[in-house]
């Protein structure tokens, strides 16, 4: 009897970390690099790749991207949504680290180019301060253990009870995220 494979889960944390709460999602990485997750998940520091995340995602089951999202909420509330549900298309939230190119939109764009996962988790933080600068603001550095916690829940329930192997990749600049894969 032939066991079914786990699902490849990738993990992305995207911003910039030289424009305060914007770099959430790299911090969040980050954290998630001290914890022990299975074999099957890899985290993926992106920084403000844009695109590039999206050969990343290729050949992934599923994947959470991280990252800082505007909808008018007070500072380090926590939003998860799966990409495609009718709230974030209607523009109530927008994520900053694509910049001009909003996150459902590349999706759209990457669907001819990649063979991306049709299950996107969204994991999200509203920022208090995009001002210039390194370091986060106390609200955003309050919700990164939490945001932690809610991704470890979704990729690894029971890691508690179970050690696993840990893969993580950093990307730079001068090289694509499918040139980094572990």
């Amino acid at each position: 009897m032939r066991t079914a494979r786990p699902q490849k889960i990738v993990i992305v944390g995207v911003g910039n970390i030289l424009c305060g709460d914007e770099g959430v999602g790299v911090h969040v990485i980050e954290e998630l690099k001290k914890h022990r997750l299975p074999d099957n998940v890899e985290v993926c520091d992106c920084g403000t790749a844009g695109l590039e995340v999206l050969e990343f995602l290729e050949e992934s089951d599923k994947a959470i991207i991280v990252d800082a999202v505007t909808a008018g909420m007070e500072p380090g509330k926590i939003y998860q949504y799966r990409l495609g549900e009718t709230h974030a298309e209607e523009g109530k939230m927008k994520m900053l680290s694509l910049h001009e190119l909003d996150l459902t939109r590349a999706i759209k764009i990457g669907e001819n180019a990649y063979k991306l996962p049709k299950n996107i988790m969204i994991v999200g933080v509203e920022p208090k301060s995009l001002q210039f600068g390194m370091g986060l603001t106390k609200e955003i550095k309050k919700a990164i253990p939490r945001v932690v916690q809610d991704i470890l829940k979704l990729v690894a329930p029971d890691l508690m009870r179970r050690h696993y192997n840990f893969r993580s990749t950093r990307f730079n600049s001068a090289q694509s995220c499918s040139q980094l894969r572990v």
